[in-house]
């Protein structure tokens, strides 16, 4: 039986099928995998909760999840994850939920934390971006790929307690980007794959991409500027929890599962440990790569911090 092997989010995956958004790897005779991937008979869940067109039943060490036009996922104690695609649904609708949903949920099941953020590596750190879908997250990873910058990950971001402090881990290595972004930068759609069901919005593969675990080394919060003007505040306390809380990757799923604790002492040990910034910028894109440039020197200048 062929099986394939990627590495993504500090973890090794097998797989029972060819997962195309992820870089395959050659597993050494010595190494073991951490996580199945396989497709399996799941039942529907019984009694389910609805949740944004999903239908989730949850407990402390599995989930399964209804997604119409994807499939039908169980993710279990952290190292499997079974898939009964949706009939009709393409390797693109039923991977864009396994990879970004499914994940989440057993990065849970990891005790890991899942951030919506993109991530970059500058020095020998990891500077974490989130922010509310539409609030430009996407397009500073592009900028970040067109400077040359390697990206640690786009969308969502891994990151463990581990003995050596909170480690960001490397993600998927390719981001999505809306069209009137593409044409901001000068670039067309052509030969991209779109993503499924946005017909405006297409996949990009990540060049500058960096591998392996990076500690943390700040978190900027992406919002618009009411004012119109560029601006990074540092956030203290109480507000830095609650940005990090605000930004996690499909927190109501945790909930659901009795993990709330978990993730929000994760959240503050966050706070405590790294700092976090709110990162204002003007709307649309004639003051956009002005705004990025003035992060990435804000990035450096953390960097030569102690």
């Amino acid at each position: 039986m062929t099986q394939f092997f990627y590495a993504a989010f500090g973890l090794v995956f097998r797989s029972a099928f060819p997962v195309h958004a992820l870089e395959p790897r050659r597993l050494p005779v010595s190494e073991r995998w951490d996580v199945d991937i396989c497709l399996g008979d799941v039942p529907s869940p019984r009694g389910p909760v609805a949740i944004d067109e999903m239908f989730v039943e949850i407990s402390a060490d599995a989930a399964v999840l209804e997604i119409p036009e994807s499939g039908v996922f169980r993710i279990a104690a952290g190292s499997v994850m079974e898939v009964r695609p949706w009939p009709g649904a393409t390797a693109d609708q039923t991977e864009a939920y396994l990879l970004g949903t499914c994940v989440a949920v057993l990065l849970y099941q990891r005790r890991l934390l899942p951030l919506h953020a993109n991530c970059v590596v500058r020095g020998n750190a990891a500077f974490a971006v989130c922010g509310d879908s539409g609030a430009g997250k996407s397009t500073l990873a592009a900028y970040f790929s067109r400077a040359g910058l390697p990206l640690l990950t786009d969308d969502l971001l891994a990151i463990e307690q581990t003995t050596q402090g909170l480690k960001a881990h490397a993600g998927i290595p390719r981001m999505k980007l809306w069209r009137d972004a593409l044409h901001a930068f000068g670039q067309t759609s052509d030969g991209l794959r779109p993503v499924s069901w946005m017909d405006d919005k297409f996949e990009i593969p990540l060049s500058q991409l960096a591998s392996g675990s990076f500690c943390v080394g700040a978190i900027y919060w992406l919002r618009l500027a009411e004012n119109g003007e560029t601006a990074i505040e540092r956030l203290e306390g109480a507000q830095a929890v609650a940005v990090i809380v605000q930004n996690i990757y499909r927190r109501q799923f945790a909930d659901m599962a009795g993990e709330s604790r978990v993730y929000f002492e994760t959240a503050a040990r966050l706070a405590q440990q790294v700092p976090v910034f709110a990162f204002s910028r003007p709307a649309g894109f004639e003051h956009f790569e002005a705004s990025a440039a003035a992060l990435v020197r804000h990035m450096d200048a953390m960097t030569e911090q102690p």
